[in-house]
């Protein structure tokens, strides 16, 4: 019963987060009152726990993954990543039976079970899937819907917030246990950083961003498409940016130099337009942004893309490739940079699974633009998802962040 109230409160925190966020606070409390019990004999419980969260929390992306496949190896992903969690669920429930059995000091025995679930988390965040982590089942994601509970991220590292957060549930769920004041007291002074954020006066951005988002209708014919963008740049004459998302143009723009031409020539002279589209360049196709003005043409390229959707990694064997990308060729990473002094420019997974980008994108301060296509999952609660790691991402970097796809437009300071 504990482990199915601790999923439905973590599953809720994220599926419903504008309304059950603060969930999260308390979601971990039925589980670990399990943990500080566990047995041998017990694990089965981890197991049921670990199957759950990748049942349900995972539930939008599962049922994306086998809608959009079109070869049955589609069904190998999730059973991969099921076992992945499992396993790592599995050693850490180990840890903490080998803590429960060995380590007689209580106040050690919590601490050990705080930090053996805190580097569970963080590795689901962050290294799962070897290259890069599931980003939106992190426990600390939900909150972003109240930025102040997330404000002193400012001063103190994201990781070290989720230490807080687990150690005030574990500490929770022993004062439940044994019955013990103190940890009552430590699970409370492990939620003031929280508290305090909301006391925190909220910085008011003085950036301003004049955008339109372009979202052209897709037709069979590569000039049909080129036109209709044209007709979103006269449209937008009053905005100073216009943003289209990722591969909004889905054909070699290299291959007719018309086509840039064609939009240029409609681009006001201080505009700049930004179209997320493909190109192919020494026979190798990429992802990638086209960043226009009047005089001048310059390209980011996609450098983070997602396996077996984008591209087929070498150690995977040839029958991976048709599981999304059917009978379409694969795309290669780059490392182009627009380098513009106004903004900085991501492409999709680069924002949300690149931990090299993140690293980059710590240090600056302009704004960040991020193009993404989700009309993959726009009728799922899964677009609800990323549009949360957004804000989440907002806040963490103290950016001004704008999302452009085709569900959402969007600028979040």
């Amino acid at each position: 019963m504990q482990i199915l109230i601790c999923i439905g409160l973590y599953t809720s925190a994220f599926i419903y987060a504008p309304l059950f966020y603060g969930a999260v606070f308390v979601c971990f409390i039925p589980f670990f009152v399990v943990i500080c019990a566990l047995t041998r004999s017990q694990l089965p419980y981890i197991v049921c726990w670990a199957v759950l969260l990748m049942t349900l929390q995972w539930w939008p992306l599962i049922t994306i993954i086998i809608k959009q496949g079109a070869h049955p190896l589609k069904y190998c992903i999730p059973i991969v990543c099921l076992l992945l969690v499992v396993a790592g669920g599995l050693l850490t429930g180990l840890l903490s039976v080998m803590a429960n059995k060995y380590i007689h000091c209580l106040y050690a025995r919590v601490v050990l079970h705080v930090i053996f679930w805190w580097l569970f988390f963080e590795w689901l965040y962050r290294y799962l899937f070897f290259s890069f982590g599931y980003t939106l089942s992190y426990p600390m994601l939900p909150l972003a819907m109240q930025p102040g509970l997330l404000k002193v991220c400012v001063y103190v590292p994201m990781a070290l917030l989720m230490f807080c957060l687990l150690l005030a549930q574990v500490a929770g769920a022993s004062y439940y246990c044994y019955g013990n004041r103190i940890f009552l007291f430590i699970a409370l002074i492990s939620y003031l950083p929280f508290g305090i954020g909301l006391l925190l006066p909220m910085d008011t951005s003085q950036i301003s961003i004049n955008a339109q988002c372009g979202t052209p209708p897709h037709s069979a014919a590569m000039l049909d498409d080129a036109q209709e963008i044209a007709k979103c740049i006269i449209d937008a004459r009053d905005y100073e940016y216009v943003i289209f998302p990722e591969s909004s143009f889905c054909y070699d723009c290299l291959s007719d130099p018309t086509i840039i031409q064609l939009w240029q020539e409609y681009i006001d002279e201080n505009q700049t337009v930004i179209i997320g589209t493909h190109a192919k360049r020494a026979d190798q196709w990429r992802v990638t942004a086209c960043c226009l003005t009047q005089q001048k043409v310059s390209w980011h390229d996609k450098s983070f893309l997602l396996p077996f959707a984008e591209y087929v990694p070498t150690w995977a064997p040839n029958c991976f490739k048709n599981i999304f990308l059917r009978e379409c060729e694969a795309f290669v990473p780059a490392q182009t940079d627009m380098s513009n002094k106004c903004f900085d420019l991501l492409i999709c997974a680069e924002f949300f699974l690149s931990k090299d980008c993140w690293r980059q994108m710590v240090k600056g301060s302009k704004p960040i633009i991020v193009l993404v296509s989700d009309v993959w999952a726009a009728d799922s609660r899964l677009s609800d998802l990323l549009l949360l790691f957004v804000r989440f991402k907002a806040i963490e970097w103290g950016r001004v962040i704008v999302y452009c796809s085709q569900s959402r437009f969007i600028m979040l300071d």
